[in-house]
């Protein structure tokens, strides 16, 4: 394949109504000072974020679907030094051929490192801040609640720092892909889940990373917990608990004798915003400095993310995605739209 290094128009996905959208053409802006001109070769779909994007319509929160670009930089603007036209990198952009970002907010990636695995990186570095913000020590029993795609790039992170990783979900789909990417798994429909966790990690749990943005996730967290486990919490819980899980985490959590009291379980929320920069955080935490480890780590093999796509289309499929998600449809993981397809 041979990338074109011109561009005189773009094309880009939009969000136009509750569960509409359409791939708009417009003459491609020159970048400003200080930022580059990225053509895009792939774009890698967030399902959670975009669907309830897709589901809600235009609101401000995601109008322009997706953030994860890989690609080269076609031109810089003013003032750029770090960069130069041809360079490959990530780039927080949306589902388009080509994007505006500013410069510092931009990710060479290595030549070793395969377009395939590189797009995904800044969803593993959700596991990553997860791990880092949970206070993980190599060697530490890890378990992953949630096997979608972050969870699952979320359990592959911690397998390659050093984790004994559990992973976890209540779908028998995503526990047969997760076993064949040579995860342990564990089914969170079972009422004996702990004792058998516990058997084969005698230990216990020292930090469990809960991805999957349901009320029932965070009480199979609990319910792994021991005493001074730490749960880091990724999962967005967009409506309340039904009646019988809310009352399964205050039983877990508060009533007594509490786990969270008593047992000392600590909680931390995780956010690893894509427009964050290194001072957000106070310790020099930043999306680009865990952008630059993974993408060393797959550079030098020691980190495949590639394994969890299940999907690879063409732009124009995306509505069809879409919808196969709004559908429930748990057999799509990773997805990868290829914008050199046409």
């Amino acid at each position: 394949m041979v990338f074109r290094l011109d561009c005189q128009r773009m094309r880009r996905w939009t969000i136009t109504g509750e569960r509409r959208l359409e791939l708009h053409e417009a003459a491609t802006p020159r970048p400003a000072a200080g930022e580059v001109l990225v053509g895009i070769e792939l774009t890698a779909v967030s399902a959670g974020s975009e669907l309830h994007a897709y589901r809600s319509g235009p609101t401000g929160f995601m109008d322009d679907p997706g953030y994860l670009a890989a690609g080269r930089v076609l031109e810089t603007g003013a003032g750029v030094t770090t960069l130069r036209r041809g360079d490959r990198v990530f780039a927080a952009a949306p589902h388009g051929d080509a994007a505006i970002v500013p410069a510092h907010r931009v990710v060479p990636v290595p030549d070793e490192a395969p377009f395939d695995d590189a797009v995904l990186c800044y969803l593993a570095s959700l596991g990553l801040y997860c791990l880092h913000a949970g206070e993980y020590a190599a060697g530490e029993n890890v378990a992953v609640v949630g096997l979608g795609v972050v969870g699952l790039c979320a359990a592959l992170v911690a397998t390659a720092c050093g984790a004994r990783v559990h992973a976890v979900d209540a779908d028998d789909d995503r526990l047969r892909f997760a076993a064949g990417l040579g995860l342990s798994t564990w089914d969170g429909r079972d009422p004996e889940l702990s004792a058998g966790v516990l058997r084969a990690s005698p230990e216990g749990i020292d930090l469990v990373v809960e991805t999957s943005g349901s009320w029932r996730g965070l009480d199979t967290a609990a319910r792994m917990c021991r005493r001074g486990s730490r749960i880091s919490v990724l999962g967005v819980y967009r409506d309340l608990p039904d009646a019988q899980t809310g009352a399964a985490l205050h039983r877990q959590l508060l009533s007594y004798p509490a786990k969270f009291h008593y047992d000392g379980i600590r909680i931390v929320g995780c956010a690893n915003h894509p427009w964050r920069d290194a001072h957000d955080t106070g310790d020099g935490w930043s999306v680009q400095r865990a952008l630059r480890y993974l993408l060393e780590r797959v550079a030098r093999r020691r980190l495949a993310l590639a394994p969890v796509v299940t999907d690879r289309i063409a732009p124009g499929d995306l509505p069809e995605l879409y919808a196969r998600l709004d559908d429930g449809d748990r057999s799509v993981v990773g997805v990868l739209i290829d914008w050199t397809a046409g």
